[in-house]
């Protein structure tokens, strides 16, 4: 039986005044026609297919006529089930002329309901906005990024340690959020399946790879307790390493943290500090972001009240290494930051004049402010030379050996400190007066120079060995 009865092209033909169509005209229509619709049917279905129904739309049939470049039906769009509305009915109507016709039964509207009905809200004119996802690799804390427990919770989804990607606090937080659930569930079952149900969709997604995560692991592991060959590589792979600039924020963190952790450690803080400076020697990372998250703890390493386990521990070195740490810090972000290199100097004078501080933090004072520069030196240092030799007089006598020593320590910086003026100004001082230096002679050491300098501080014994 054909789709298309040939008696129905000729009622077609007469509804368009085409009254006279013979029999076979007609039946020549219809099997083109009948052609047509089931190639038409064809692609309609595979378009259902391909969108894993197993009923045919409107929407379908609408496709594969935009396919053929033919136009679309219209009044039929929409109205299907799963798009949020029921699905259309249709009633049949009869006629003797036509016969069987299906159509759409619409409700009918109230015109008065229409004009008294309350207008609806006027459309917000359309805007943009603009906010940044990361700066540097750190995700910034604003309410258009996800929140750090929010990225916490999807590192541990993912299998990644919490803490490592979202910071110590966003670990925190899940925690405790976990623990609340899990408290929901055991008391109140019904509460079970509405806390679940709970799910907080983020925005973006940190991503950090497994290898640079891999990367970090190894690097601090070799830092903290690894043999020196590995920490060598490792410091110097920080250095010259170009792909690491997403670390970045976690080395600067994992440098400040470990300073705070490990105080009494100075095999640990002489690793950390050796690592601020091979970050600050790559040429292929911008650490500037991050500056205010090292100078704290390079800072505490030069002034810390005690940073060994012991006194007698050559902490010394280490308070010297950290000042030249600072000073790179200065020389490379001073002009960026120019408040950096006098909040610094703040800190060392404090450290050297008040009377309560230990010598141990005076020595690192006086060390941190020779690195800082001859400038420096003479405005602070100098006029408070007086004021600082009359408080080493009693501990040098001190009977503690302890305490002498350290003394003679801050005697020793000091006599750099003047040392380091005296070169810069080309002088000298022989025969208990100030003169142009010569051209040196071969036995000329540093010790011979070092005790003249001394020698600017009276009734003070003179220990080059301090």
């Amino acid at each position: 039986m054909s789709l298309v009865p040939h008696f129905m092209v000729q009622t077609i033909a007469a509804s368009v005044g085409l009254e006279s169509i013979s029999d076979e005209l007609a039946r020549s229509v219809s099997s083109d026609a009948e052609y047509h619709l089931r190639e038409l049917i064809q692609e309609a279905r595979k378009f259902a297919r391909h969108a894993k129904r197993s009923d045919l739309r409107v929407r379908d049939v609408n496709n594969a006529l935009k396919l053929r470049n033919m136009e679309s039906l219209y009044g039929y769009e929409g109205g299907e089930e799963g798009e949020g509305r029921a699905a259309r009915t249709y009633s049949r109507a009869s006629s003797m002329k036509v016969g069987e016709v299906f159509f759409v039964e619409e409700p009918k509207l109230n015109l008065n309901e229409i004009i008294h009905a309350p207008l609806p809200a006027y459309p917000l004119a359309p805007s943009f906005t603009a906010h940044w996802l990361a700066v540097e690799g750190v995700q910034p804390t604003i309410p258009a990024n996800p929140s750090p427990m929010v990225i916490a919770e999807l590192a541990a989804a993912e299998g990644l340690d919490p803490e490592f990607v979202g910071g110590a606090e966003a670990a925190a937080a899940l925690a405790s959020v976990k623990e609340r659930v899990e408290d929901a569930e055991g008391g109140e079952p019904r509460g079970k399946k509405r806390v679940r149900e709970a799910r907080v969709v983020p925005f973006v997604k940190h991503v950090l790879s497994q290898e640079l995560q891999l990367y970090y692991q190894k690097v601090t592991a070799a830092v903290i307790e690894g043999p020196d060959a590995l920490r060598n590589e490792c410091l110097k792979s920080l250095s010259v390493d170009t792909g690491i600039s997403q670390l970045v924020p976690y080395f600067t963190h994992f440098v400040a943290f470990e300073v705070s952790r490990s105080l009494l450690n100075l095999t640990v803080l002489a690793s950390l500090l050796r690592m601020a400076s091979a970050l600050l020697a790559s040429e292929h990372i911008n650490i500037m972001p991050y500056v205010h998250q090292l100078v704290p703890a390079v800072i505490t390493c030069v002034v810390g009240r005690r940073i060994s386990a012991s006194p007698q521990d050559d902490h010394w070195a280490l308070r010297r290494q950290a000042a030249e740490v600072l000073k790179s810090l200065c020389d490379e972000f001073g002009g960026a930051f120019v408040t950096l290199q006098p909040r610094i100097t703040n800190t060392f004078v404090r450290a050297l004049l008040e009377p309560t501080r230990p010598i141990s933090t005076q020595y690192g004072a006086v060390v941190g402010l020779t690195a800082l520069g001859v400038r420096t030196l003479e405005l602070l240092v100098l006029p408070n030379l007086e004021l600082l030799v009359r408080g080493l007089a009693s501990a040098l006598r001190d009977s503690d050996p302890i305490r002498s020593n350290e003394a003679v320590r801050l005697r020793g910086a000091l006599a750099r400190a003047l040392l380091t003026v005296l070169e810069h100004k080309n002088l000298v001082w022989a025969d208990g007066r100030l003169g142009q230096r010569r051209a040196p002679a071969p036995e000329d050491t540093v010790d011979a120079r070092l005790t003249a300098a001394i020698a600017l501080v009276p009734d003070v014994a003179v220990d080059l060995t301090a």
